[in-house]
């Protein structure tokens, strides 16, 4: 049933969920005023997909190219990142999954192919072997999620030895704090 969802005494107004099609008439007394006939149109979840495999562009940045489809146009997108390597359970990594939000298309483009890219080249994660969900959400809460692809993060180019070495370590320490007395009895 309608409810009164109106405090003006002159005007009222009524709201009630459409669950199927129908016809609306409203009338005063026996004359009718007006007659409104509605078809309900569920909302379909998204889709989202790749439309490309995973790169980095010619700067080392994540590239992520991607089609996102909604009947009434998806809200929120983003990237999951996982590492594919399997943790020790007693892990202790010091940092989480980089976050990427993916850009949105235009809500009445024909084309709905996005392009998305951050440079993820300073997380700990860089260069590590991971997989990567894409994720997009609609206006109705309904949610979507791509297939998982698996790509090494692209990370900054060493020449020099010595630094390449320090940043792997970085990323071990950072992956697991457990293996700083590890490390440390090594040397």
């Amino acid at each position: 049933p309608p409810r009164r969802t109106s405090k003006i005494s002159a005007a009222q107004q009524f709201s009630t969920a459409l669950e199927k099609d129908g016809l609306l008439v409203l009338s005063s007394g026996s004359d009718e005023l007006q007659r409104w006939a509605f078809a309900v149109v569920p909302d379909t979840p998204p889709t989202i997909r790749f439309a490309n495999e995973p790169g980095h562009a010619v700067n080392g940045t994540l590239e992520l190219s991607y089609v996102i489809e909604d009947d009434y146009g998806a809200v929120s997108a983003q990237a999951e990142f996982a590492l594919t390597s399997a943790a020790d359970p007693d892990a202790r990594p010091l940092y989480g999954a980089p976050e990427m939000k993916l850009t949105l298309p235009r809500r009445n483009a024909s084309d709905k192919s996005v392009r998305t890219t951050k440079d993820l080249t300073d997380h700990p994660w860089a260069g590590s072997q991971v997989a990567i969900t894409l994720h997009a959400s609609d206006a109705a809460g309904q949610q979507a999620a791509s297939e998982t692809k698996t790509i090494t993060l692209p990370q900054r180019p060493f020449t020099n030895p010595l630094a390449s070495a320090l940043a792997e370590q970085r990323r071990i320490l950072a992956l697991d704090a457990n293996q700083k007395a590890y490390r440390s009895e090594e040397h």
